[in-house]
């Protein structure tokens, strides 16, 4: 450093008169000092920040104005300027009386109009209020993040042409992707929406109507990594700036997969409840608030109606006597009865109705009480014991009664014998005959064992009658051997009945094997979509494991055939896989490839799983065949896949196989000649 010794020190008036009210009123703490670190300038934040007279301050040094340690530090930051000759920036804390404050200083030397340095000048900025703005917003960003990326919906952020320039990390596993695998491309031609062209044109219709500032919302489908579809309730939202301009969209998507599966469920029950309600043979009612709201056709029947419409808004004053056998007003006792079923959840009684015509009926009635918010509603079910009452005044005719009932049920089972022999004859005769030769003896003995046991019971019965009538002719027969003969009745009544069901349920188990057990109508529907509620419909089995099922299907694909039918063929073929064809360690791989040719339909099912050896493949559509007997398999699942195919669906069904290398479904449908 070099500098003239004679160099005089500038004063204060200089200085101010070089820069007149420019420094004086900037924001930063500024001063200028003398090599000799004597105070030549200071401006007014400074002498603020000091809190000290601007006279007072020139042509003092640091030590006489500050104290100790901040004079030492600034002098030594002084010295270094000085001693460089380059300038110096650094951040620094004061303790001010409204707390610790932050300054940004920067020193530089200066120079004279010759070129030598007579001082420095130093700018100090309060950086306080910026650097708490700059935490602030990391922490709001890191909220956001947190937020953006925690959450369980599907958000991200689009351009009003449709890109996506954000994806929060859910929407990100659920298809397996890097942000840089879908940011900056049009949403519609990312994997959330490329197997499905109708809702990529849905989508493309939403981003327009959002760009122009409406909310838009509709449900659409996205496939996860294992190809099954996930149902979601999708919205696209514009958002404004303070100007009122959209500047960019918001797309939504909530997962309601299992709302989906819950509603058909809930359908599901819905129909079978509203099947077993209208077509039961027993009568069925609803009182609501102790009032008729619905009934069956039974129970109009059973009360002596037309139409059970005429039932509708009556009480049980309406359909009853004035009075009940026991005396009790029928309106009171009803009263009671209800109350009951409200307090215990359900009741049973005996009841005597009347009809229009006059007519007293006995029945037995079973309340039950269905909570609902806000209704009292009971679920009734009547049954005629009209039989019953009769039976017990007319015990006399009893011996009568009961030999009926033996000839019944000895020709039932005559009956039973035949349809046996018949079934067995047909087994014998098809092309199963030399499998079937080696279970048919199995399926005799369990057939045999129940006839066997009806046939002893009702022997039995026979001749215990035989005695019965004759001490009844002799007069010869007591009480005690009566009731008694009534007791053993019954109970070979109830052998014989329990054991001609069970060789009905095993006579009717071998003939669905052979005959179509499909009782749905032939409709027009969309298949795509079909698929993917058969692949909902099996979503809690396949979510236990990782396998990848992968659908080749046409969108628009609509035909007129019977869909059921499709379901089992779908739900056998998935389930053999996963059961059968992926040891559990596996991640399986299953493809459906599904096209229309001319008019014919064609269905090829593969997957990688251990496949068949030679005598399996061969065997693969024999009813009865498995490998896995022993785990309770039936050997019947692609006997009736083959039927459906063949026999329902005019087609034809190849497989194709070899051990360790998966199996192949190859399926031919005339779309033109499919049964009626």
């Amino acid at each position: 450093m070099t500098h003239k010794k004679d160099n005089p020190i500038f004063d204060q008036k200089n200085i101010v008169t070089s820069s007149p009210n420019i420094l004086d009123h900037i924001p930063s703490a500024i001063y200028i000092k003398d090599l000799e670190g004597r105070y030549l300038y200071v401006n007014f934040e400074y002498i603020s920040l000091l809190n000290i007279e601007r006279q007072s301050i020139y042509g003092k040094k640091d030590t006489e104005v500050l104290p100790d340690n901040i004079a030492s530090l600034s002098r030594n930051f002084d010295n270094k300027v000085i001693k460089n000759e380059k300038t110096l920036s650094f951040d620094e804390s004061l303790e001010l009386t409204d707390g610790i404050h932050t300054y940004h200083s920067t020193k530089f030397p200066l120079y004279n109009d010759s070129g030598l340095l007579y001082g420095m000048c130093s700018f100090s900025t309060d950086i306080t209020i910026l650097l708490q703005a700059k935490e602030d917003l990391a922490q709001s960003k890191e909220k956001f993040e947190a937020i953006f990326n925690n959450t369980f919906q599907l958000i991200g952020l689009m351009t009003l042409d449709g890109r996506l320039i954000e994806a929060n990390k859910t929407s990100l596993d659920m298809i397996g992707a890097k942000p840089n695998d879908v940011l900056g491309k049009y949403f519609w031609d990312t994997p959330w929406w490329t197997h499905s062209t109708e809702y990529q044109e849905q989508l493309k219709i939403g981003v327009n109507k959002a760009a122009k500032g409406e909310s838009v919302r509709f449900e659409t489908t996205h496939n996860d990594l294992s190809g099954i579809p996930n149902y979601m309730d999708f919205s696209i939202t514009p958002v404004k700036n303070a100007k009122g301009e959209i500047i960019f969209l918001i797309p939504e998507g909530r997962n309601i997969s299992d709302l989906k599966l819950t509603q058909l469920k809930l359908h599901e029950s819905e129909s079978k409840y509203r099947a077993l309600f209208d077509l039961s043979s027993n009568a069925m009612l609803l009182l609501e608030n102790e009032v008729i709201s619905e009934c069956n056709d039974a129970a109009a029947t059973m009360l002596g109606y037309d139409d059970p419409q005429e039932l509708i808004g009556k009480s049980a004053k309406d359909i009853s006597p004035e009075f009940q056998p026991d005396g009790d007003h029928s309106y009171t006792k009803a009263k009671i009865m209800m109350q009951n079923a409200y307090k215990f959840g359900r009741h049973r009684f005996e009841w005597y109705h009347k009809k229009p015509d006059g007519t007293i009926s006995p029945v037995d009635i079973s309340l039950t009480h269905i909570p609902e918010s806000g209704k009292r509603i009971l679920h009734a079910i009547w049954i005629d014991i009209s039989a019953q009452k009769r039976a017990e005044k007319e015990i006399i005719l009893l011996n009568k009664d009961l030999k009926a009932r033996v000839d019944t049920q000895t020709k039932a089972l005559e009956f039973s014998k035949d349809l046996i022999e018949d079934t067995q004859e047909k087994l014998v005769i098809s092309e199963q005959k030399a499998y079937l030769s080696d279970l048919l003896p199995g399926i005799s003995h369990e057939i045999n064992t129940p006839m066997g046991v009806s046939v002893t019971t009702a022997s039995y019965l026979n001749k215990t009658l035989t005695q019965i009538v004759k001490k009844f002719k002799n007069n010869e027969l007591t009480k005690s051997e009566f009731l008694k003969f009534l007791e053993d009745a019954q109970m070979a009544s109830s052998t014989v009945l329990s054991n001609l069901d069970r060789a009905a349920s095993l006579i009717f188990s071998i003939k669905d094997i052979a005959t179509d057990q499909i009782s749905e109508s032939r409709r027009m529907f969309n298949l795509r979509k079909y698929i993917d509620e058969i692949l909902l419909s099996l979503h809690n089995e396949l979510k236990k494991t990782s396998h990848k099922i992968v659908i080749k299907c046409p969108d628009a694909l609509s035909i007129s055939s019977y869909p059921g039918i499709y379901s089992q063929i779908l739900t056998n073929f998935i389930m053999n896989s996963v059961h059968h064809g992926f040891c559990d360690e596996c991640i399986g791989e299953i493809y459906i490839d599904i096209d229309v040719k001319g008019t014919s339909l064609f269905i090829d099912y593969k997957d990688n799983g251990s496949g068949m050896d030679e005598e399996s493949l061969s065997n693969v559509f024999e009813p009865f065949y498995t490998t896995r007997r022993e785990e309770g398999n039936s050997g019947l699942g692609m006997h009736i896949v083959f039927n459906l195919v063949t026999e329902k669906l005019g087609g034809t069904i190849h497989a194709m196989s070899h051990k360790g290398k998966g199996v192949h479904f190859h399926i031919e449908i005339p779309l033109d000649a499919i049964p009626n």
